[in-house]
């Protein structure tokens, strides 16, 4: 009898673990992808799915787009239809209502890639197919992919376009003025961005020098607007550096209007192009003067938040990552009974109380976590490991 025991238990214990092992390689075969919070509480994230005979570092993999309004605490799958041959590259959600995300086609003829562009108004519920962007309708550049969507307001949006190889690029620029049912391609823009639009009119852009020749850095200017993307205007940037050997690169921006604006800058020095310093960037003028502080550090990812900016330093001692608002190092703490020899990445602030951020929690893989008091406390608020989300046929 207690030899029978034994055996129950034993077989108990082989389940549960074949079970765990089971689970664990489930949870291998999907990996966090991006996360974005929207306004406080609310954002999406998307979880990127491998099929089983797939093998490591595949290219071969299907994205569900995931929706919460309440930080984390539910999520609601808002994956738009697509067939297997199409990829969610990218998204944009303006508010808790309006959205748009970009499908990328591979297999088609040629080995060219076709983009699907869809919107919704119901935070997901509901998506619409835009055609617009398939084909060659605005006759741009072969091997052109989106690479920045950006929406002022439910109508008014820009789609920049990128190509470029080892010696050159190149840049387009579409407009809408419907919420994306029709695009106006503009004249090709200083750069690839980021940009932000404050209105259907003013809006701001990283881009290369005037008057380039050559090969140049493409994000060592910033450009304005008023006119909603037709022509674009130089705004002086004299970021402070040593000496002139050293190159600024723009990294990313924020204006809450025309005239109030942050900017965080990258100075690189000539020796090996590593970067030390970094720059924080403040205009009250619409960009005619600027306010700077700046600190060295070996590597650093700015978010801009209402008033500040906030850096993931990387600490070269410890092997960590530290938050710092503006040039001050602040708590971010983590929750109990996270891997402790894991690390914390990009922090993303949508002001200067809530952020998500991912951390690399071991053998567990990444987890999503969420603080709403500037990283005084956070929580865990990964998206539930999706089903094998059912696809479309193939149109091809």
């Amino acid at each position: 009898m207690t030899q029978r025991r034994y055996i129950s238990v034993w077989l108990v214990l082989l389940s549960l673990a074949l079970l765990q092992a089971q689970n664990a390689s489930a949870q291998s075969r999907m990996h966090l992808g991006k996360a974005k919070l929207v306004s406080p509480g609310v954002g999406w994230a998307t979880v990127q799915q491998y099929p089983n005979e797939a093998p490591e570092g595949s290219s071969l993999y299907s994205t569900c787009l995931y929706w919460t309004q309440d930080n984390g605490k539910k999520w609601r799958d808002i994956t738009p239809p697509h067939t297997s041959l199409q990829t969610l590259s990218e998204v944009f959600f303006l508010d808790s209502s309006f959205g748009w995300v970009i499908l990328t086609e591979t297999g088609l003829e040629d080995n060219n890639m076709g983009f699907h562009l869809l919107s919704t108004r119901d935070a997901g519920k509901t998506w619409v197919s835009l055609p617009v962007l398939q084909g060659t309708t605005y006759k741009l550049m072969d091997g052109m992919s989106p690479s920045e969507i950006f929406f002022s307001d439910s109508q008014h949006g820009w789609l920049v376009w990128y190509w470029h190889t080892m010696n050159s690029t190149a840049t387009s620029l579409l407009a809408t003025a419907d919420g994306g049912r029709t695009w106006k391609r503009l004249p090709d823009p200083p750069g690839a961005g980021p940009l932000d639009f404050t209105s259907p009119r003013d809006g701001w852009m990283v881009g290369g020098p005037e008057n380039q020749v050559g090969i140049v850095r493409l994000n060592s200017q910033l450009w304005a607007t008023h006119d909603g993307g037709v022509r674009w205007k130089r705004a002086p940037m004299p970021v402070p550096v040593d000496s002139p050997e050293q190159g600024t690169y723009l990294i990313t921006l924020k204006f809450k209007n025309k005239r109030d604006g942050m900017l965080a800058a990258g100075v690189e020095r000539t020796e090996g192009g590593a970067t030390f310093r970094f720059v924080g960037c403040v205009t009250h003028d619409g960009g005619k003067t600027w306010q700077f502080y700046q600190f060295d550090a070996l590597s650093a990812n700015p978010s801009i938040g209402d008033k500040h900016i906030f850096w993931s330093i990387f600490d070269r001692d410890t092997k960590k990552v530290a938050i710092q608002k503006d040039d001050h190092i602040i708590p971010f703490t983590l929750p109990i009974g996270l891997f402790p020899e894991g690390r914390l990445s990009y922090a993303d602030f949508v002001d200067d109380s809530n952020a998500w951020s991912t951390y690399f929690n071991g053998p567990a893989g990444m987890v999503l976590l969420a603080t709403s008091d500037g990283g005084k406390t956070s929580e865990i608020i990964t998206p539930p490991l999706p089903a094998q989300t059912p696809l479309l046929p193939s149109q091809h």
